[in-house]
């Protein structure tokens, strides 16, 4: 009586068996092969009409292929958004970014910040802490928290304010995450963060520095708000935890003020009305940029999983080549890598002029001022590929770009891929059936030798 086997045996015995047998299919098939193949350079060396035919073959594909297969091609477009974040990847420093904004009405800083102020001081509210100020014509302020703040504004509204941004220039691998614009309160808003840098031999100051802000402060008195400060000159502190601010009147004996903003600073600025004034050219363009987005993301604070993207596009078109892709309101623009490498311009759009309404019941004429849309920004890039949709991750158009993309219009390319293919399945066929009548007349000759 033969001893039974236990099931693992007979299972990999079945193993080996399986395998044996799709061995033998493979080197059947690969023995095949390889024997065409022979036969095939046998008949190209005999035929010299196949071997053209096989290279046009070859060359009809390569152009099938350069006309399907994603390129990278130069794109442009020009967005009007809520906001948007980028990081400044040129290598020149101290890089031009705001120029020139007068008639500001207040300038807000939080951060780690120090800076010494020359000129008068005084603080009519406390009459001891006057009695110091008075004694002073330099005052050395120490912001040490990253939640320190500082407020420069006119001491008084009687006067039309000279309060100005001369230039806020940035440093290299400085980020602006969501640089946006506030129409009713009229308020800029830029948080500069930099990141780490590589390079060993720069130097730990230019590390921590973010950006150069140039103020001219004007010739009337300017109230400086400060918390979480320290004045060692008066002996004073403050945390921000526990805030109390302090308010001080200062007459600048020098009215420009030069500050370097450190690598964590939140910056805002009031603007004036821009129905009034000339703002093309606060915002300078012309910057060398990467990780470029148009994206604010919400969290609750409580769960970190608990998070919505949102898109701040209010409308925009991106052009690639001859096509164009129109951009709705909230949809999400999602661009493959490099993607947006120059901001070429970015501006405030002014305020509609007010429109006149007739009301019939009344027969009056109401007036309704449009407030500015957001920032229009045009921009440049390269990529292979442009999508847009509502959904981020479901996109609903897109543009493609490829390799011929660069040279023909798209209405050429498919005309061209068209014929090509045309002419593939004509060559091909003639190739096919040549070779076939080539091994038939030589398999007779074997046979009658």
């Amino acid at each position: 009586m033969k001893p039974r086997r236990n099931p693992r045996q007979r299972f990999l015995k079945f193993i080996i068996r399986l395998l044996r047998w799709i061995w033998r299919i493979f080197y059947t098939i690969g023995r095949e092969i390889i024997t065409k193949l022979r036969q095939f350079i046998s008949y190209l060396g005999q035929r010299t009409l196949s071997i053209f035919v096989l290279i046009l073959l070859i060359f009809f594909s390569s152009v099938i292929l350069a006309g399907i297969l994603p390129s990278p091609q130069i794109f442009e477009g020009n967005l009007v958004v809520k906001n948007l974040s980028f990081t400044y990847a040129g290598q020149e420093s101290n890089k031009l970014f705001l120029n020139n904004i007068r008639e500001i009405s207040q300038i807000e800083g939080e951060g780690n910040q120090t800076f010494i102020l020359n000129g008068r001081f005084s603080n009519p509210s406390d009459q001891i802490l006057n009695q110091k100020l008075l004694q002073l014509n330099s005052l050395k302020i120490l912001l040490p928290h990253e939640k320190s703040q500082w407020i420069i504004s006119p001491a008084t509204t009687k006067q039309p304010s000279e309060l100005k941004i001369s230039e806020l220039r940035l440093q290299p691998k400085t980020s602006i995450n969501s640089l946006s614009y506030n129409p009713y309160n009229r308020r800029l808003s830029l948080p500069l963060t930099t990141t780490e840098q590589n390079d060993v031999k720069v130097k730990t100051d230019e590390l921590n520095e973010a950006a150069q802000l140039s103020i001219s402060l004007g010739d009337y008195p300017i109230k400086l708000t400060l918390t979480g400060y320290k004045l060692e000159d008066l002996g004073l502190q403050d945390s921000p935890d526990s805030p109390n601010p302090i308010e001080l009147i200062f007459q600048p004996d020098n009215s420009q003020l030069s500050l370097s903003l450190n690598k964590t600073t939140r910056l805002s600025v009031n603007l004036p009305d821009l129905r009034k004034v000339n703002s093309e050219e606060w915002l300078w363009g012309d910057l060398d940029v990467k990780n470029v987005n148009f994206e604010q993301l919400k969290q609750t604070g409580i769960n970190i999983n608990d998070e919505i993207y949102n898109s701040t596009i209010i409308k925009g078109q991106i052009r690639m080549g001859e096509r164009e892709l129109k951009i709705e309101s909230n949809q999400f623009l999602l661009i493959s890598k490099p993607g947006i490498n120059r901001l070429l311009n970015l501006e405030i759009i002014p305020p509609k002029p007010p429109q006149e309404i007739n009301v019939q019941i009344a027969d009056e004429a109401v007036e309704v001022s449009t407030p500015p849309e957001g920032l229009e920004v045009r921009f440049a890039g390269e990529a292979k590929q442009i999508q847009v949709g509502l959904d981020r991750r479901l996109p609903v158009r897109s543009l493609k770009s490829s390799f011929l993309a660069n040279f023909f219009s798209n209405d050429v390319i498919i005309a061209m891929i068209s014929f090509f293919s045309a002419a593939i399945i004509s060559l091909l066929s003639w190739i096919v059936n040549d070779f076939l009548s080539w091994l038939s007349a030589n398999s007779k000759a074997a046979a009658n030798p």
